[in-house]
């Protein structure tokens, strides 16, 4: 506190002199194994209090290079430094000096140990920041897509959409490079269409479920560029978007017939030909929903109000025996759906 005080009055280097005497506390006590002062959790909390405040005044007077030396000094001297009370705030000051000495290998070595030590509060985002500042080359794509998601949580989405581009380009063909590919192209759609660029996010999330079909995310990337491609089609009124969207639900069906969008795509499919009246239509696709999946017994309710449809067009039509048989078809769907 005297070291404080003196700061807020100018007197730096005394300052400095009474944070040296606040550490020094230290000396006080035994070395055991690897240099380390045995200090009971109380001393080491004022140890770290004052060599915190000790780094940042060094930093306020530039010297950057004498920040970095107390906090190696510090973590080589006080047993599980990280776990101090200021032990995550002067590992964070350690990356920030090194960062402004140009020395990027003990910055990265710096904010590593950042995110280990707190790797979901605000020190190990701080250290995927300066991570994320050092390049792709020296950041895995784990952190990567990690960072990203901090960013994107934060409303920085143009960094974040770069760091999920940066995840896309580090992926190699692995299974669990495709997982991450795909859950940072995920993102990457959901970003843009956050923005309103619609047409963007439909490029990310198709391209993605083209160029990384293991990752586990793919089908619901495909998912989401079917429905994009229907809002896109409903604003623009373009044929085109339609024929897309019924081509990508094809391939949803068919590269991931297990998973639970592939029955939802027939239903929307369906749905879509009762509304150009293609009741036929509507009811093979209501059917071809596989037994056991979320869609299938829904499916088999719309086959038959589908098959009623036909059969109502028949009778108008005046075809008696063809509406007959299709109001057979629609009672043996409706009672294997009830």
């Amino acid at each position: 506190y005297e070291g404080l005080c003196l700061k807020e009055t100018k007197e730096l280097d005394h300052a400095l002199e009474s944070f040296d005497a606040a550490i020094a506390v230290r000396e006080l006590f035994d070395k055991g194994a690897g240099g380390l002062y045995e200090l009971p959790p109380e001393v080491a909390n004022v140890v770290s209090s004052a060599v915190h405040q000790k780094m940042l005044l060094l930093t306020e007077k530039g010297d950057h290079a004498g920040a970095a030396a107390v906090a190696r000094d510090f973590f080589t001297t006080i047993p599980e430094g990280t776990r101090t009370l200021k032990g995550r705030a002067i590992l964070s000051l350690e990356a920030e000096a090194y960062r402004s000495l140009g020395d990027s290998k003990e910055m990265e070595a710096a904010a590593r140990r950042l995110i280990e030590a707190d790797p979901n509060g605000p020190g190990g985002q701080r250290g995927r920041e300066l991570l994320g500042e050092v390049g792709s080359s020296n950041l895995g794509a784990v952190e990567m897509l990690r960072f990203a998601g901090d960013s994107a949580a934060n409303g920085e989405t143009e960094r974040a959409i770069s760091l999920a581009q940066q995840v896309l380009h580090l992926a190699r063909g692995t299974a669990e490079e495709h997982n991450l590919a795909a859950e940072a192209g995920l993102l990457i759609g959901a970003l843009y269409a956050q923005r309103g660029l619609l047409h963007e996010a439909v490029v990310a999330w198709e391209t993605t479920a083209d160029r990384y079909k293991a990752g586990k995310d793919a089908p619901e990337c495909m998912w989401r560029a079917i429905n994009g491609y229907f809002a896109l089609q409903a604003a623009e009124q373009r044929a085109l978007y339609k024929t897309l969207a019924r081509e990508r639900m094809e391939e949803l069906r068919g590269r991931w017939p297990a998973h639970p969008k592939a029955s939802m795509t027939g239903l929307i499919e369906g749905k879509q030909l009762v509304a150009e009246k293609d009741y036929t239509g509507a009811a093979s696709t209501f059917e071809k929903i596989a037994p056991g999946s979320p869609g299938h017994e829904e499916g088999l309710y719309r086959a038959g109000n589908a098959w009623f449809e036909q059969a109502r067009t028949l009778f108008q039509e005046k075809k008696p025996a063809e509406a007959k048989q299709a109001v057979d078809k629609a009672e043996s769907f409706l009672r294997r759906a009830g």
